[in-house]
């Protein structure tokens, strides 16, 4: 028998309401329907079958006593002794106590004899005439008792016909001692019944119970542990618990490998975003030199002019500091760390944005507009993370973008969320591959050298923040790019 022969036999049987009943519940019901029906069909089979043969035995037996006495009465009917015939009715009847009568008629039908003691009830003997010589059987009610009538000829019906009346009132009373007997049986079968559905419920649902939570409380982030049982697991319920562990142990491996590919592709990322930005940065870097330079060479032609050494000094101040930033703001794009939220104005992190991506958006021919709300309060998050988001998500914009177009980076907030949008009039997204755009190595500037990873690493740092990016985008029209990450406020509410 197949297996989907076995599952299409088992939903038939089980009803559609019983497969949202657990399982421990389900076992009870399924044993008290089973008792229930067994119950009923030997009720059924008691009224139907037992009946009709504990009636023919009844009639059989008192057919058997009628032709007895119709052969022992013949001699006292030829010699008209009804005295001995009175004594031969009565001792079968007393003998018998299945027997309610007995009585004789002529053959004209009129009644010679009988055991009641007032005389025969008219209705009795007239209810039951068989033609001469046959015999015959029926049913009477005789003062509230029913009687199988069973009607003998005497020398074939020549001199009269003996009757007996055999009590049924017997067969109703073993009809009922059986049904009682059953009854007790189905009683005791579902009291068993439900202590053993208990007892297997508890050993077959208990573990399962046990295996629905541990599936609960797995997180593939976490090593698995084994499976504690309350009670001792075997045969199919030990093999599902070991293919959940064995299930279990492959998630948190897949979990931890795609988690180190995550930071590969985050490093790889961040590495290319460095070398983007490494024109830009040395422009940053040889201008605030170039005037280093440039004082040092002043000061080296009249040092013994105090004022303006110092005048220097404060302009070599200046320079140095602003190297300073621009080599921080670049060790923070190479720089691979674990989120350190902290609050801070994002207004200011832009212009440091501003500065990285300049040089790019100088040699693309693109403009860059930042619009930073006025009254936007302080972002609590991760300040070197949310400033790669932003790095990355500006250059694909400028790749994206036609020269002469324009680059908006839009920053507000909205309903406890800090809102940073980054909007570009470029090609826009093609639809086959908006649904992978996400994903590992899918790029839409593939002849330009892209790697496919910048909007992963994206995705990935955004997560890591606990917010979200989104994107829409129209052929020709642009795309528009939006992370939302919890304002401070949210943050300290939630905390």
């Amino acid at each position: 028998m197949s297996r989907s022969f076995t599952s299409r036999v088992a939903s038939w049987l089980v009803p559609r309401f019983m497969a949202n009943l657990r399982l421990r519940t389900r076992f009870i019901a399924l044993l008290i329907a089973a008792v229930v029906v067994f119950g009923s069909v030997n009720f059924l089979f008691i009224d139907s079958v037992a009946g009709r043969v504990l009636a023919a035995e009844v009639e059989n037996r008192a057919r058997a006593t009628a032709r007895l006495l119709a052969a022992e009465a013949a001699g006292p009917i030829l010699q008209q002794d009804t005295v001995a015939l009175r004594r031969i009715l009565a001792a079968a009847v007393e003998s018998d106590g299945g027997l309610g009568y007995a009585l004789v008629l002529s053959s004209d039908g009129e009644v010679v004899v009988s055991t009641f003691s007032g005389g025969a009830p008219r209705g009795l003997a007239a209810a039951h005439r068989p033609p001469a010589g046959d015999e015959s059987t029926i049913l009477v009610l005789d003062r509230g008792t029913e009687f199988s009538d069973v009607a003998v000829p005497v020398l074939d019906g020549r001199i009269g016909t003996l009757r007996v009346g055999a009590r049924l009132d017997r067969v109703r009373s073993a009809l009922l001692s059986l049904r009682l007997a059953l009854l007790g049986m189905v009683v005791a079968f579902l009291v068993a019944g439900i202590l053993g559905a208990h007892l297997m419920a508890h050993l077959i649902a208990s573990p399962v119970e046990t295996l629905a939570a541990a599936a609960l409380r797995f997180d593939p982030a976490r090593p698995p542990e084994p499976v504690a049982f309350d009670v001792p697991a075997r045969g199919e319920i030990a093999d599902l618990a070991r293919s959940f562990e064995a299930m279990a142990a492959r998630l948190h491996q897949l979990h931890e490998d795609r988690q180190a590919f995550q930071d590969r592709i985050v490093r790889a990322e961040r590495l290319a975003t460095v070398g983007a930005l490494a024109s830009g940065i040395a422009h940053e870097v040889n201008n605030p030199l170039a005037g280093l330079r440039n004082c040092l060479q002043a000061i080296s032609r009249e040092p013994e002019d105090v004022e303006q050494t110092r005048s220097y000094a404060r302009m070599m101040i200046e320079a140095s500091h602003s190297i300073e930033r621009t080599v921080r703001s670049l060790i923070d794009v190479a720089a691979r760390s674990r989120p350190a939220p902290s609050t801070f104005d994002v207004c200011a992190l832009t212009e440091r944005v501003e500065l990285l991506v300049r040089h790019r958006f100088v040699a693309a021919g693109v403009r860059l507009e930042i619009e930073c709300a006025a009254r936007l309060g302080p972002v609590r998050t991760d300040e070197g993370l949310l400033q790669q988001i932003l790095v990355n998500l500006l250059l694909n914009a400028a790749d994206a973008s036609p020269r002469g177009e324009a680059v908006k980076l839009q920053v507000r907030v909205e309903a406890g969320q800090a809102l940073l949008e980054v909007i570009d009039r470029g090609t826009g997204i093609a639809p086959e591959v908006r649904e992978r755009i996400f994903d590992p190595f899918v790029t839409t500037k593939a002849e330009r050298g892209g790697t496919g990873l910048g909007l992963a690493m994206v995705k990935t740092l955004v997560q890591d923040l606990d917010g979200t990016v989104t994107f829409e985008s129209a052929p020709g029209r642009g795309t528009r790019f939006l992370v939302a990450l919890p304002a401070a406020e949210a943050r300290e509410r939630s905390g």
